[in-house]
């Protein structure tokens, strides 16, 4: 795996993606159970043109599980407040943001402590199957509309 993969670099990737991707992404997340920081690490490898296969997924996520659930203990905390414009639900929406930046540097850490071999072909599959995602028709055509803004 190239040394060059830094983590603010996919973080930028992230933040310029993903205001087309929202939606879909997030439908992903609720409805399917994936995770749209490692989707959108999958996007960003794609555009890298480096590929993993499930088997490295697994062991990736497997390496930045913490990071994860951090953020998944910080979401559901937030989505516990009702009133969005209060203090306590900024304030717990910035703690997810920042969580969710940390997910992304966990998982940049992940691929750079490891040998990789780099593969042709498309991530966001390998994910799904790795993670056992089972899509229906809609996700799936959800995860093939999804845009890399570039």
């Amino acid at each position: 795996m190239p040394v060059s993969l830094q983590a603010s670099d996919f973080w930028a990737f992230s933040l310029r993606v993903y205001p087309a991707n929202k939606a879909s992404l997030l439908q992903l997340q609720d409805e399917a159970g994936a995770n749209v920081n490692v989707l959108l690490l999958a996007m960003w490898l794609n555009q890298q043109q480096l590929a993993l296969t499930s088997g490295q997924w697994l062991v990736l996520l497997n390496q930045s599980k913490d990071a994860a659930q951090r953020v998944e203990r910080l979401r559901a905390f937030r989505r516990q407040l009702t009133d969005k414009t209060s203090s306590a639900y900024q304030m717990a929406l910035a703690a997810e943001l920042d969580a969710e930046k940390q997910h992304q540097a966990a998982l940049i850490a992940a691929l750079a402590e490891s040998e990789w071999e780099t593969l042709v072909g498309d991530n966001l599959p390998a994910y799904v199957q790795a993670q056992k995602i089972i899509l229906s028709k809609v996700h799936a055509e959800l995860l093939s509309t999804l845009e890399y803004c570039e």
